[in-house]
């Protein structure tokens, strides 16, 4: 039996704390950038982020394009439509959110500085 390759890893980025766990959840939807046409998204919460990841059909690469930060905890994300997003934050809280408002790109290039800024 030969080990399974990973497709792809996601890490934690600077700013999460170091006990927090990821919320996963597969939908459809549009990104930031790309919004000609719906396709299958994971959305990747962790900590106080949430990030955008699909798999580009012209190279076949998984990429990441649009990240949310907010400014307490993340306890689960659902999709509940194309591109909409139901967040629990501080499993008291309810926030629904629309991926194509996302910021472009991924979170993990960020500087210290601006991801401060984007969490306060």
């Amino acid at each position: 039996m030969r080990p399974i390759k990973e497709l792809i890893c996601i890490k934690p980025s600077k700013y999460n704390r170091k006990r927090s766990i990821p919320y996963i959840d597969w939908g459809f939807g549009l990104t930031p950038t790309i919004r000609e046409q719906t396709m299958p998204l994971m959305a990747v919460a962790w900590d106080r982020m949430i990030q955008l990841v699909y798999i580009n059909e012209q190279t076949n690469e998984i990429q990441m394009d649009g990240y949310y930060c907010c400014d307490e905890e993340i306890n689960q994300v659902y999709f509940m439509g194309d591109s909409i997003l139901v967040v629990l934050v501080n499993s008291k809280e309810l926030k629904v959110l629309y991926t194509t408002k996302f910021q472009p790109g991924d979170y993990k290039y960020l500087d210290v500085e601006s991801a401060k800024d984007d969490l306060i």
